[in-house]
């Protein structure tokens, strides 16, 4: 047992260790416009989207007349300006000049994520992430987390998968 905890101390400092080396790797780098997002944990990546759709103006949820007419408000419009907007389903409406923007963030989103996937560090926070996000420790199936991600098994590789199946255990 005793050696079983040594390994995983181990792997934690590696991937502790390839961490740092890529934030010195990137603060050493002169390109200018470098975007500092791709040192962005999974949980920051995530706060940062949200934030970003939280922030977006010209959109607004409504579930009755009235959160209707000061949504209309909210983004500038009358009641009487229903032909300036989109239903997004679900309650949530947008501003038809902005829908396209709407539309460029979500697609940047994924785009993001689909580029840092192929980061081993990053990789394995998504997993552990999502996996203890759905409760891997009880029901042992990995399919809902790699759902969440748009991941299937084949997409994985096996080792990553299994050490971050063993750190969603903890």
């Amino acid at each position: 047992m005793a050696e079983k905890a040594k390994l995983k101390k181990e792997r934690r400092d590696t991937y502790a260790e390839r961490y740092l080396r890529d934030i010195r790797k990137a603060a050493r780098s002169s390109t200018p416009g470098r975007s500092l997002t791709a040192m962005e944990s999974y949980t920051e990546l995530k706060a940062r989207q949200a934030k970003e759709l939280n922030d977006f103006k010209g959109i607004f949820f409504a579930f009755n007349n009235k959160q209707f007419k000061e949504g209309m408000e909210k983004i500038g419009l009358t009641i009487e300006d229903k032909n300036q907007i989109y239903s997004l389903g679900a309650g949530g409406y947008i501003r038809k000049d902005r829908s396209k923007t709407f539309s460029a963030m979500f697609k940047r989103h994924a785009e993001e994520k689909n580029n840092r996937k192929k980061e081993e560090k990053f990789l394995f926070e998504s997993l552990t992430y999502e996996l203890r996000n759905h409760e891997f420790c009880i029901t042992y199936d990995p399919s809902d987390a790699l759902n969440a991600l748009g991941y299937n098994k084949d997409d994985i590789d096996p080792k990553i998968l299994k050490n971050a199946m063993a750190e969603a255990m903890q």
